[in-house]
């Protein structure tokens, strides 16, 4: 979430000018195992949710400005911060530079935020300093007893350090500073050393440059940085245009526990394909030694007819076949007999006849559950919620009761409604549902893609309608970005779903097809997402 400690501190900062203490706790609910939402009450008609991560490859708290995430069941430790501190007001938010440290202070207890990498924790401490609960990656913190904060190095705060021991540090190895405050000193990461460097000012004396570069390099801290989002998703201060770093902060950016989540499901999909891919292969080698078959049942019937005519011992037969032309070079076993041989080599031959059906049918459902686990690898990069993804993870519809996913994403057009469904369950549920005689059902043509149903009320839809569906279905599918797609739609009635399928499998009949264009610029104005009620 951030690239360093500074960065956290002016993050902090920024939410304080923002939104000004205190924030009044009006729900705390729990997203995943490692994800906190915390809603907070600043006066009539303003809210502020933060989200608490404690995902190991990247915890951190961000103000949430997207839609609530559906909330799961509430861990022991949920239900003890609700108890101490929901309904009540948070004063101070501290951060304990030069830990990654933030304190949600209250009036009897507060949550320390402790956003260490690998092991962050959450701890929620009464004001005499006892530990009441904790959420810990680590060995379990233990309650009632005092609370410690992580060890830190023995090395002086970059905050404390004095002019004297920057000379001091500087004069010990002076082309290497600043970047050797890196190992000197706690609370400088690489980037901030580097923009150390340039508050330096060559002109001046060593003592007079160490001092005034120092104090413009803390004022730059907090005042006046270039607030930046790397590759990586991290937020920084140490970009070169100006920016504030809540700025960043995007109104659809997905939950952590989301990406991690997808990010396990795509790997387990694409390993899965892998494995099909080389099962594939194997098949194909199969039934390439088929069309050795009747060479093999040839070579057998002619050892058997010329075997008193061979030379006992030989390593191999040079026969004529009946036509006169073609010539059989047959390796052969000096040590077995020539009639055990031909038999084996007619058995061989049967045995290829045999299992030629047999690896038809599994070519047929291994290329079957390529194609599923492809319509799975796009259900998971478009999925928009943690159970979306557990579905997934299912082959078959379970009968088991499971916490409701996200529906269908619904759009108008004149007066239409149209219905996108991005995920198999999505899918079934289009047309086990949603679905009547009249309406029109629409899917991009040999490709993975989400489906897409026209609801048209005993309407005839015009061209124009048409094509906007058509448009739905080719935006979302994995051909999304090539400029022209074409797109399968028939009516819902001829939409089947064969019994025991897997979730997301239809087979339809009586299909037409059209040529969507995806020029840039050419999305229809008039279709407009209408959003959820529940968002």
């Amino acid at each position: 979430m951030f690239y360093d400690a500074l960065t956290l501190r002016a993050y902090a900062a920024e939410l304080e000018r923002r939104f000004p203490l205190p924030w009044f706790l009006q729900k705390i609910s729990q997203v995943d195992q490692f994800d906190f939402l915390l809603a907070f009450r600043l006066g009539p008609g303003k809210n502020l949710r933060l989200l608490v991560s404690l995902q190991p490859t990247g915890p951190g708290f961000r103000w949430w400005r997207g839609p609530k995430p559906q909330a799961s069941i509430p861990s022991s430790f949920t239900m003890l911060c609700r108890k101490h501190l929901q309904g009540r007001s948070i004063d101070e938010l501290q951060v304990l530079y030069p830990e990654r440290i933030v304190r949600l202070v209250g009036r009897e207890y507060t949550l320390i935020l402790e956003l260490l990498e690998r092991q962050p924790n959450l701890v929620l401490i009464s004001n005499d300093g006892l530990v009441a609960g904790a959420v810990r990656l680590g060995k379990p913190l233990r309650t009632h007893r005092a609370y410690q904060g992580p060890t830190q190095p023995e090395l002086p705060s970059a905050l404390q350090l004095s002019t004297y021991q920057l000379e001091e540090i500087y004069l010990s190895d002076p082309p290497g500073f600043p970047a050797s405050l890196v190992e000197r000193s706690f609370g400088l990461s690489k980037a901030a050393c580097g923009r150390l460097g340039r508050f330096m000012r060559p002109e001046l004396s060593l003592e007079e440059r160490l001092a005034q570069g120092w104090r413009d390099f803390w004022a730059y801290t907090q005042r006046g940085y270039g607030g930046e989002r790397l590759p990586n998703g991290r937020l920084s201060i140490w970009g070169e245009q100006p920016g504030a770093l809540l700025e960043l902060e995007q109104e659809l950016e997905p939950l952590p526990a989301l990406e991690s989540a997808r990010q396990r499901t795509l790997q387990r999909i694409k390993k899965g394909l892998k494995k099909l891919e080389q099962r594939l292969v194997k098949l194909d080698e199969d039934k390439a030694r088929l069309d050795q078959a009747e060479v093999l049942q040839r070579q057998g019937e002619l050892l058997l007819t010329y075997q008193h005519s061979l030379r006992r011992g030989a390593p191999e037969a040079e026969l004529t076949d009946w036509d006169g032309e073609t010539v059989h070079c047959i390796p052969l076993d000096p040590t077995l007999p020539i009639k055990l041989q031909a038999q084996k080599l007619v058995k061989r031959a049967a045995k290829y006849r045999r299992s030629a059906p047999i690896i038809e049918a599994r070519v047929e459902e291994t290329r079957a559950e390529m194609e599923r686990l492809r319509e799975a690898l796009f259900a998971a990069e478009q999925a928009e919620q943690i159970h979306d993804l557990d579905e997934l993870k299912e082959q078959r519809p379970s009968k088991l009761a499971r916490p409701a996913g996200s529906g269908p994403r619904r759009y108008l057009f004149e007066q239409f409604t149209l219905l996108v469904g991005r995920s198999p369950r999505q899918n079934d549920e289009l047309i086990r549902k949603h679905s009547a005689r009249d309406d029109l059902w629409f899917h991009v043509k040999d490709a993975p893609g989400a489906h897409v149903l026209l609801k048209t009320a005993g309407r005839s839809p015009d061209e124009q309608v048409v094509e906007a569906a058509a448009r739905l279905a080719a935006h979302y599918s994995s051909r999304a970005q090539d400029s022209r797609v074409l797109v399968s739609f028939t009516s819902a009635q001829r939409v089947k779903k064969p019994a025991g399928a897997a979730p997301g499998l239809v087979v339809y009949s009586d299909e037409l097809t059209l040529w969507v264009e995806q020029a840039q610029g050419s999305w229809p104005q008039a279709l407009v997402r209408e959003k959820c009620a529940s968002m």
